[in-house]
């Protein structure tokens, strides 16, 4: 019972995450983002597979979608103060296994504290350990 309820959540925070907001343009973070890399000194242990689109939609309504090389994963977010930004930590489906690069942006995704747009790049910063640098997706 608890599986059905999990994916139902999860299927429901998909549909939302896929709804287009009506922002748009640069310097809004309510988009969907490709993850491209890690820059911190541990960034080499994760590389990204070539050819995978992880993305990362954030909605109007708070939600934050996850998509990763197999599973989908679903959020909360607030923004506090201007560009200062508070991610909860995800729930996933658990179908099988994703690669190393997404399974360390899900773990880092609940510690990023703040963010930067320039252009059509968006920066999440993780104190401590560097950022997360992501691209507007098409």
């Amino acid at each position: 019972m608890r599986t059905v309820i999990l994916s139902l959540f999860i299927c429901t925070l998909s549909i939302l995450s896929c709804k287009k907001d009506n922002v748009s343009g640069t310097g809004s973070l309510y988009h969907t983002w490709e993850a491209k890399t890690f820059m911190s000194i541990e960034s080499v242990a994760y590389p990204k597979t070539e050819g995978k689109k992880i993305l990362l939609t954030f909605n109007l309504s708070g939600n934050v979608g996850l998509n990763l090389d197999v599973n989908g994963c679903g959020s909360n977010f607030v923004i506090s103060k201007p560009r200062q930004i508070k991610i909860e930590p995800f729930l996933c489906t658990e179908i099988c296994c994703d690669s190393k690069f997404s399974d360390k942006l899900r773990s880092m995704l609940p510690q990023v504290t703040s963010y930067e747009i320039v252009k059509n790049t968006l920066r999440l910063n993780v104190p401590r350990w560097g950022y997360i640098e992501l691209e507007m997706a098409d």
